[in-house]
C-alpha cells in the first residue's frame, strides 16, 4: 500500500513503535506522557487536540482526508 495513504493513530506507550515506523501519525489529545516526551522526535506525528476518535478524526483532516467525512445524500 502507498505510505501517502496510510495513517496511523494512538494514545498510549505501547503505540510508540508504530509512531517510530515513519508513517503519518496522529497522537491524541489525552495521550499518556511517556507518549508525548517522544513527540519531538517524530516529525510526521500530528498532535491533536481532541480526545479519541475526535483527535483521529482532526488528525485524518490534517493530513487530507477530510473527503472522508463529507455527507454523501
Amino acid at each position: 500500500m502507498d505510505h501517502a495513504r496510510v495513517v496511523t493513530a494512538g494514545d498510549t506507550l505501547n503505540d510508540l513503535a508504530m509512531f517510530e515506523t515513519g508513517l503519518q501519525s496522529v497522537m491524541v489529545g489525552n495521550a499518556e506522557a511517556g507518549l508525548l516526551a517522544a513527540l519531538p522526535r517524530l516529525p510526521r506525528t500530528y498532535r491533536a487536540r481532541g480526545h479519541g476518535c475526535e483527535g483521529i478524526v482532526e488528525g485524518l483532516r490534517h493530513f487530507g482526508f477530510g473527503h472522508l467525512f463529507e455527507a454523501v445524500f
